[in-house]
């Protein structure tokens, strides 16, 4: 197949599975999870997140519905760590901390030496 040569030839070209999907940019996905361009960049190329298709020489974009399941998938896996959470203790790390800092204070002794 001749590779296109006009955006009017790029236009008229299949849309293959992509339909009517709309393709969200960088900054747009950023936004969408929350997670800075360092992460996204690491989890695509740890295969942690969905590869963006490429644009142009320098542009790509992810499927939004892509990112759309990926986040999904998040939901489910935070929902089934929450629900297999113990329930938290009552006074948390305040708590814990407190109770160190009495167990190494100098208690005074109840008792008189004997004189």
């Amino acid at each position: 197949m001749e590779q296109p040569t006009t955006a009017e030839q790029y236009t008229q070209l299949p849309s293959g599975n992509l339909g009517s999907e709309r393709l969200l940019r960088r900054d747009e996905v950023l936004a969408t999870i929350g997670l800075s361009r360092a992460w996204l960049y690491s989890a695509v190329s740890k295969g942690q997140f969905p590869r963006p298709l490429r644009l142009g020489a320098r542009a790509t974009g992810w499927r939004e519905t892509d990112v759309a399941q990926w986040l999904g998938r998040l939901e489910c896996a935070s929902r089934a760590n929450l629900s297999a959470a113990p329930p938290p203790r009552k006074g948390g790390r305040k708590l814990a901390l407190r109770s160190a800092a009495l167990a190494n204070k100098q208690q005074p002794n109840p008792v008189p030496p004997n004189a």
